[in-house]
């Protein structure tokens, strides 16, 4: 309901002009961490700078606030103190805060219409406090972590006298200045807002009749965040939710369409297949009866040669009725019709000479043609050779 960031604005005066002194804060689970400050003139150039999710807490430390010191008292009556600080007050019309230490009281006071103004000035630039301090009565959640150090603020310096006890006084002629509180390193320039933020996450104890309307402004940023929270988780959840359904609806949709797609296809290539079935059919039956009468041709060709074949020729291939041309996609395809190649190795010139004697002999064969006879080593030649059929041959 908080977060670990807090951010702290002190209204101040000075010279005159009012100046809004800002200061952001990380917190770890050991640790606090500075990470941006700023000062500005005036509301239009810091409200950029304040997040409305963030814990602000707004110190009023300008003109309005009145602060005067008394001694300690044993009375446990905190508006007995106001009115002991600021006699005749109508305290019903005041905020005040005060805080104790062993010696002195510190009485910070300003009129609650005032703070009003001051808040609904606030809420114009969106800027929405969530707990709020008056005066430099906060400053005194610093003390146990400054050691044997006089401090000056902006507006008040505090001197350091025996047991960790400040006496303050006005400040005259301010210098900024670096201080190390507890091993970090704060400019004095913001060292009151970030008092105020120490003492909320030490649960510090200040008194004060700003506790119902600090617990109210807490409680709205609170519900902020969580509204926030809820509301994004809510629309995460949500957006996860249609989107797994739209990938799914999107997975079936795409199947049932993909599905219906085939079955159309199926349908209006139905007619298509049946015809194309019936051509295959068809030409199977051609090629059968083609290939049983290539084959017999064919066998009694292989046959004779091999019954011709000397033993000094080795043959490589036997092709019958050799392609034309190659073979390409929608192309009819062309044969050398009635034409047989041989290839193979001689290792005898004349032992080939009158194994071509012997074919050209044969009543199947009109013409016998050596394409090819070179020589391979000094005892073989390589040969290709063609023979031309007779068409008219039966078997």
């Amino acid at each position: 309901t908080e977060g670990t960031r807090y951010t702290g604005l002190e209204i101040i005066n000075m010279k005159g002009s009012l100046y809004y002194h800002l200061i952001k804060i990380k917190k770890s689970k050991v640790s606090l961490r500075l990470t941006e400050t700023y000062i500005f003139p005036n509301l239009d150039a810091i409200a950029p700078h304040i997040e409305k999710t963030t814990p602000l807490f707004l110190c009023i430390n300008n003109d309005i606030v009145l602060t005067k010191t008394l001694e300690n008292s044993t009375t446990a009556v905190h508006t007995a103190l106001v009115n002991e600080a600021f006699p005749n007050l109508n305290i019903a019309e005041f905020y005040w805060d005060i805080s104790r230490n062993s010696s002195k009281i510190l009485v910070s006071i300003a009129r609650k219409e005032t703070v009003q103004s001051l808040l609904k000035s606030l809420e114009k630039f969106q800027i929405f406090p969530f707990q709020i301090a008056l005066g430099i009565t906060h400053f005194s959640n610093l003390i146990t972590y400054i050691d044997n150090e006089d401090i000056v603020l902006p507006t008040h310096q505090f001197i350091l006298e025996e047991n960790n006890f400040f006496t303050y006084s006005r400040t005259v002629n301010y210098k900024e200045k670096e201080h190390l509180i507890n091993g970090l390193k704060i400019s004095s320039d913001h060292l009151l807002s970030f008092s105020q933020i120490l003492g909320y996450i030490n649960n510090c104890l200040i008194y004060t009749n700003l506790e119902k309307k600090n617990k109210n402004l807490s409680n709205e940023l609170k519900n902020k965040r969580l509204f926030k929270i809820i509301g994004a988780s809510a629309l995460l959840f949500f957006g996860l939710l249609l989107l797994a359904n739209f990938v799914f609806y999107n997975f079936y949709n795409t199947g049932v369409y993909e599905l219906s797609i085939i079955a159309e296809a199926n349908n209006s290539q139905k007619s298509k297949l049946v015809t194309l079935q019936e051509i295959v059919n068809e030409k199977e039956a051609k090629v059968a009866m083609i290939t049983n009468n290539m084959g017999s041709n064919t066998t009694y060709y292989v046959d004779a040669l091999g019954e011709s074949v000397p033993y000094s020729i080795l043959l490589n291939s036997i092709v019958y009725q050799p392609l034309l041309k190659k073979i390409k996609h929608k192309a009819p395809i062309l044969l050398k019709e009635n034409i047989l190649t041989v290839s193979g190795v001689s290792r005898n010139v004349e032992d080939f000479s009158n194994w071509i004697n012997i074919i050209e002999n044969y009543d199947w064969v009109t013409k016998v043609e050596t394409h090819d006879y070179d020589y391979k080593t000094a005892n073989s030649s390589q040969f290709s050779i063609e023979i031309k059929l007779r068409d008219s041959h039966k078997k």
